[in-house]
C-alpha cells in the first residue's frame, strides 16, 4: 500500500522524535510527491545527519531534500586546528594500523578527508566519526578503498549478506560486478531498503565503488 504525503509526514516528524540525536521540535517537515524535505536550524553537522537518516529509514519515503542549517550560536565554535587534531585523533581510534593513510585538511569548519583504506566501511565510519565532532560543519570524503577481492566472492559475498539481512530487500536487487566496483539494479519497496543493499555492497571486501541503480517502486 502506498502512503500518502500526509501519513509521511506524520511518521517521519514521528521518527524525528523518536531519534534521540535530533531536535526534532526545530526541524519542519514538508512532503510532496513521497519527496521529503527538512528544514530548520540545528546545533551540530551530527543532528543534521542523523535527521536525514532518520527520514531516509522511514518506509515509503523516495527521498531526502536537506535544507537544514546550523544555529548562529554553533558556527565558528572551534578553530580549524582544533578540529584537524581531534580529527587525527578520532581517526587513529578508529584505524589504528592505518590512519596515517588518511590525510584531513578542514576550511571554515569543514572537514575533506583523502587517502585510501582497506574496506568500504571504514570509509563510511571516518566519516561518521568525523561528523560527530564539535565545532565540524560538513564532511566531504575523497577517500578510496584498496581494491583486492576476488569478482565472483565478492557477488557471493553480497548476495549472501541480502539473504541474511532481509530476504524483502533481497528478492528485487541484482548484483553485477566489474572489477572491484559493484553495480545494484532492481526495484526496492523503501528508501530504507535501498539503503540497505547498498550498505551490504560495502561492507564486501575490497569494494571500491557501488553504483546504486535500484528504483524505489
Amino acid at each position: 500500500m502506498v502512503k500518502s504525503d500526509n501519513t509521511l509526514q506524520t511518521d517521519v516528524s514521528r521518527e524525528l522524535s523518536w531519534e534521540p540525536t535530533v531536535p526534532a521540535a526545530s526541524i519542519g517537515v514538508e512532503v510532496a510527491k513521497g519527496i521529503v524535505t527538512l528544514a530548520g536550524k540545528v546545533d551540530t553537522f551530527w543532528e543534521m545527519h542523523c535527521a536525514e537518516a532518520a527520514a531516509q529509514r522511514v518506509a515509503g519515503v523516495k527521498g531526502v531534500v536537506m535544507e537544514l542549517s546550523l544555529s548562529a550560536s554553533a558556527a565558528n565554535t572551534r578553530t580549524d586546528a582544533d578540529i584537524a587534531s581531534s580529527a587525527r585523533n578520532a581517526l587513529g581510534y578508529l584505524l589504528p594500523l592505518s590512519s596515517d593513510n588518511v590525510m584531513i585538511e578542514v576550511h571554515k569548519g569543514a572537514v575533506t578527508l583523502s587517502g585510501t583504506v582497506e574496506w568500504g566501511f571504514q570509509k563510511f565510519e571516518a566519516q561518521t566519526v568525523i561528523g560527530r565532532l564539535s565545532g565540524v560543519t560538513n564532511v566531504i570524503s575523497h577517500i578510496t578503498v584498496r581494491p583486492h577481492a576476488d569478482r565472483l566472492v565478492v557477488k557471493e559475498d553480497i548476495e549472501a549478506a541480502l539473504l541474511r539481512q532481509a530476504q524483502k530487500e533481497s528478492d528485487g536487487v541484482t548484483v553485477s560486478v566489474s572489477g572491484s566496483e559493484v553495480t545494484l539494479t532492481g526495484q526496492v519497496h523503501s528508501w530504507a531498503e535501498k539503503l540497505a543493499a547498498s550498505s551490504a555492497a560495502w561492507c564486501a571486501p575490497g569494494v571500491t565503488q557501488v553504483r546504486d541503480s535500484l528504483v524505489i517502486r
